[in-house]
This record gives C-alpha cells, sequence and structure tokens, in this order.
C-alpha cells in the first residue's frame, strides 16, 4: 500500500516539470489513437512509410514544403503560450511577460491604449545630442527630474552608427527632425499628435520658403556633406554650429569599446577599426570646414513644430562663422551655391515644412527607423530582403530582438522585447514576425536588437528587475509617458 500511494503522488509531480509543449502533443497522438485499436497495431507500419514519403517530398518538393510551413506558422506558434506576468500599470497601459512558441520565446510586452488621453508616445534622443548615446536607465533618471510627465515604459529604438553615433533613418522628437536621411529601403513608425502609429517606407523631405513664394529644398538636418545646398540645425546638432566634439583618438577608441555587449553574438555589432575611427573623426573635422564660413540665419518658431505641417519662423539674424543656437529655434545654412541677395535678413519670415511623402496630411510628432517591417497589413512575414538585409546571422538566427506595432484601428500600440539577457533563446525575424501577430499586431516592425535591446518599465530593467544601469548606450528609445494633468478647482475665484 505504501510503494502504491508513494507512485500515485510522486507520478504527477515529477510528470508536470516535463515539456508542457512535448506534452501537448503527446495528448493529441493518443486521443486520436483511441478511435481504433487496429490503428495502433498498423501504427509503426505507417510511420514508416509516411518517413519514407516525407523524405522523398524533402528531396523533390522544397517549394511546397516552404509554402506549407508559411501557413502553418501561426498555428506552429499558438500551440504554447505561458503567461508568467499580466499586469495593468496604470490605466491604459498594460504590461505582460510569457513564455511563447514551442522554443518559449521569453516575451516583454507593453500593450498601450492609444484612446486614454493620459497617455502619450514620446522618443528620448541620447544625452539630447544628435551623437549622443544613453543608457535607458540613465534616461529615465534624466527625465524624471527635467520633464514633468511622468515616464513609465521604454525600450531602444533606431539603430545607430558606430564612431559617429548618429542614428540611422529618420528620427524625430517633439515634432522636430533629429534625422531626416533615409536608408536604403527601411521602415519607420510615425505617431500622430493623437500617439496613432503609421508604419510604411516613409520618404522624409523638407522645404523653406520666404513671403514671396520662393522655395529651397533642405539638403540636410544637423549635418553637411558638402558646401552646397541647404542644411538645418536645430538644438540636438549642439550648442552652436558648427560644432565638432573634441575627441582624442585613444578616448574614442577605449569608448567604443566600453559600449560593445557581452555577447558578441549581436545583430548590430562589428569590430574595432581604429583606421576606420581615425576616418570618421576626419571627416567630422572636415565638415567642420566646410560649414564654419556658411551664411547662416538664425530662426525662431513662432510655432510648435510637427511633420507635414508649415511651420513660420521668425529670422532673428544672419552671421557666418560659429553661431549660437537660438531658444526654440534652428539655424539654416546655406550653401555656397546661393547669391548672398536671395539669403533671407533679419526680420524676415520663413516657412518650414518636412514632409512623409505617404499618408502627408497627418501630423507627426515622433518618428523611429528600424528594419524590416514584420507584419504588413496583417500579415506576418517579415520583409528582410527587400529592405536590404541579407546577413543570414541578422535574419535566421535566434538573437535578442525589440519591435513594435499596432492593431487594425490604431487603437493600440504594442513595444515588445524578446531575450535580451542572452539565457533565454532569443528569435529570428520570422518567430518575431509570430509574436507580433499573436499580440494583435495588424502591422509591425522591428527596431534595434542584440546588445540594444532593453525595456525599462516604471524605471526598473524587466529582465533583472534592478534600477542601476546596465546595458549598452543607445541612440535613441521610444517611450510613454503619463501626461502631467493639472486639476482645476471648479469653485476657485477667477476674478
Amino acid at each position: 500500500l505504501s510503494i502504491f500511494l508513494i507512485l500515485v503522488l510522486c507520478f504527477p509531480f515529477s510528470w508536470g516539470h516535463q515539456d508542457i509543449y512535448a506534452s501537448i502533443k503527446k495528448k493529441g497522438k493518443s486521443a486520436s489513437s483511441i478511435k481504433s485499436s487496429n490503428k495502433k497495431k498498423s501504427n509503426k507500419k505507417g510511420k514508416a512509410q509516411s518517413k519514407s514519403r516525407s523524405s522523398k517530398s524533402k528531396k523533390g518538393k522544397k517549394g511546397k514544403r516552404k509554402s506549407v510551413d508559411n501557413m502553418s506558422i501561426k498555428a506552429y506558434y499558438d500551440s504554447y503560450q505561458v503567461f508568467l506576468i499580466d499586469t495593468t500599470l496604470t490605466p491604459g497601459l498594460r504590461y505582460m511577460h510569457f513564455l511563447y512558441g514551442p522554443l518559449k520565446h521569453p516575451v516583454y510586452a507593453v500593450e498601450m491604449n492609444v484612446l486614454d488621453p493620459s497617455l502619450k508616445v514620446g522618443v528620448i534622443k541620447g544625452l539630447n545630442k544628435n551623437d549622443g548615446l544613453e543608457r535607458i536607465g540613465d534616461m529615465f533618471m534624466r527625465i524624471d527630474s527635467t520633464v514633468r510627465d511622468s515616464l513609465l515604459t521604454a525600450v531602444n529604438a533606431n539603430f545607430w552608427r558606430a564612431y559617429r553615433n548618429t542614428a540611422i533613418g529618420p528620427l524625430v522628437t517633439n515634432g522636430e527632425v533629429v534625422q531626416m536621411s533615409n536608408f536604403k529601403n527601411w521602415t519607420s513608425a510615425f505617431f500622430d499628435n493623437k500617439n496613432r502609429m503609421y508604419i510604411d517606407r516613409f520618404d522624409l523631405s523638407g522645404t523653406i520658403r520666404n513671403e514671396n513664394g520662393t522655395k529651397w529644398e533642405v539638403s540636410y538636418v544637423n549635418e553637411r556633406l558638402d558646401s552646397n545646398g541647404i542644411s538645418v540645425y536645430n538644438t540636438y546638432a549642439g550648442s552652436e554650429i558648427p560644432f565638432v566634439p573634441n575627441m582624442a583618438i585613444d578616448k574614442a577608441a577605449q569608448d567604443f569599446l566600453d559600449n560593445k555587449p557581452a555577447n558578441q553574438d549581436d545583430s548590430t555589432e562589428e569590430e574595432l577599426d581604429i583606421e576606420q575611427l581615425k576616418a570618421e573623426l576626419t571627416e567630422a573635422k572636415r565638415q567642420s570646414n566646410i560649414e564654419y564660413p556658411r551664411v547662416k540665419v538664425q530662426i525662431r518658431y513662432l510655432r510648435t513644430p510637427a511633420v507635414n505641417k508649415e511651420v513660420p519662423c521668425l529670422v532673428n539674424a544672419v552671421d557666418t562663422g560659429t553661431v549660437g543656437m537660438p531658444l526654440r529655434g534652428a539655424i539654416i545654412s546655406f550653401g555656397k551655391n546661393f547669391h548672398p541677395d536671395s539669403i533671407p535678413a533679419a526680420g524676415d519670415t520663413l516657412f518650414i515644412k518636412f514632409s512623409t511623402g505617404l499618408k502627408d496630411t497627418v501630423p507627426y510628432m515622433q518618428a523611429v527607423c528600424g528594419t524590416p517591417r514584420l507584419v504588413a497589413n496583417g500579415l506576418p512575414k517579415h520583409e528582410a530582403e527587400y529592405e536590404g538585409s541579407r546577413n543570414v546571422r541578422f535574419v535566421s538566427h535566434n538573437l535578442p530582438r525589440t519591435a513594435i506595432g499596432t492593431n487594425f484601428k490604431r487603437t493600440k500600440n504594442y513595444i515588445v522585447m524578446v531575450d535580451p539577457s542572452g539565457k533565454g533563446r532569443g528569435a529570428n525575424l520570422a518567430q518575431m514576425a509570430a509574436i507580433m501577430k499573436k499580440l494583435g499586431a495588424h502591422d509591425a516592425m522591428n527596431l534595434d536588437g542584440g546588445g540594444s535591446s532593453m525595456m525599462v518599465v516604471c524605471g526598473e530593467n524587466v529582465c533583472n528587475n534592478s534600477r542601476v544601469p546596465t546595458g549598452r548606450r543607445i541612440s535613441a528609445a521610444l517611450a510613454i509617458f503619463r501626461k502631467q494633468m493639472i486639476l482645476r478647482d471648479k469653485n476657485a475665484n477667477t476674478e
């Protein structure tokens, strides 16, 4: 009797610690085998026949097999999902941590209710500089001490260029364009003034017009690559223009090494090349020399900047050489191909407009860029090859990933991260697409990943529950804030 009780009590306990997904599959087989006892007897023979048929189909029908795999990816992943955390952080903001799919991908996700007026999306630039890098934890502490709104959650955003530390692809924060240049066929996510997310391959461009109707095209933002054309600089370019950080080669090299992740299997990592570092610093000085003699027009915004909206600006002053950055304004630098008579004068009014090309009637306040698109119009299929990413490791290896997406009606925004610690199995792009689809994304895109992947919720790193800033310094972060609501007493005397 004692032996029998031990078997009864211990057997379920030991079985419970087996792989759940495997047990689900096992149950499925046993359920189907109950239908007929004769099928059990012929099961081995049937398996042998099916194995021979499948081996032939692998050799001769690769294309058909591939299409079946694509069709069954959702069912394949829907077979396993275990929630470890599912809670409401604040009204309109849901935080989830769950294991998903047969590989049990550790997924951390934040779901934002776009219709909640107390929440807003924001983009945080590292150190508030075009070439600034900063840990997300440090961003949290800096924002908490300088911004009235409460920062609730943030993840890494744009990929960034090594050595120069500038973001790759369009980057917009609070209506101001930090980076304008598009990269290959990469995808961007633009957010309107109601926090709705639009994912597409936007072609960001800029124009300036004067009161007479004369228009000029903006060639660069926060940089100048040659002596012709127009460059627009804002506060993210520095306190004065031209601005070149005075960094020695050895200091820059050590700075690069300090920011390398411990995990060498990184989707964005590249080896330090001291010669390339020297070349980049030399190029920065060359651009500074080009910019110095250009005519620079100081302007002050007369309206809050927004993409796809024409912003009137007042010309404060016109000068050459080194010019200080005005408060709540920008500097327009005219290249040598402009005649002096065509350059605006102090007191003139100019109109600046940055346009997205696609969906250009919507005013946008924030934007980030990444690659590739993961879900397009409800179809979970990454577009890495079309966007120019053919690296096998980046596409097919299981790596830490970060992604964002929105549902069909744009009433939900999703911020997602998979396995940033290296302890789990990570995800490849196809798996990441399935995860975003499962969460409810109708459109989704991949952001910078690898050693850059990190999510902070309410000041804590979701992986180690620590408030101590760790990890790689990044160029920009996508964040969700709770607005500081100013309540007025209805009975207050307003006379």
